[in-house]
């Protein structure tokens, strides 16, 4: 059998390995466009259970624009930007439920200036980056904890 050396043009759909719903088909892991054998336009991921994983666009076989990453109960996991292939400007993160986890820029793919990351919405550490390295990093401690509630914890234990 000849093997068809054309280029791929057109939706491709991508299913789960050995995953299928309840009416018996393959459940669908992604949805994308090729053009001249390279990812071109919006892609959609999907979890095993159909619940949508996140949504992607492509230029030219690199992500390029606005990317969003979901939890499996649909909440929003993480949100940010590419630019030719690579991590470029503000990108956040989140807990399940929706509480921001950290935030930071990139800036050619890299950790780029003030990362922050919150507990109970306030900040808790404050990290930052020059070219991808960690120069500094700075603690706080976390107020919404009740001491008292530690103390009387820890004095079960002596």
């Amino acid at each position: 059998m000849k093997e068809n050396n054309s280029p791929k043009n057109g939706p491709i759909i991508d299913y789960h390995s050995f995953s299928t719903d309840s009416s018996g088909d393959r459940c669908v892991k992604s949805l994308y466009n090729y053009k001249n054998n390279k990812k071109d336009g919006y892609c959609t991921d999907y979890y095993e259970n159909g619940v949508i994983e996140g949504f992607h666009y492509y230029k030219d076989g690199k992500e390029e624009g606005e990317f969003r990453r979901y939890y499996e109960n649909s909440d929003l996991w993480m949100v940010g930007n590419y630019k030719d292939g690579k991590e470029e400007g503000l990108w956040r993160f989140y807990h399940r439920g929706g509480e921001l986890d950290k935030r930071g820029d990139f800036k050619d793919g890299k950790k780029e200036g003030e990362w922050i990351r919150f507990h109970n919405d306030e900040i808790w550490r404050k990290e930052t980056y020059v070219n991808g390295n960690r120069v500094s990093e700075q603690r706080f401690e976390r107020k919404s904890v009740d001491q008292s509630l530690i103390s009387k914890f820890l004095k079960l234990f002596t």
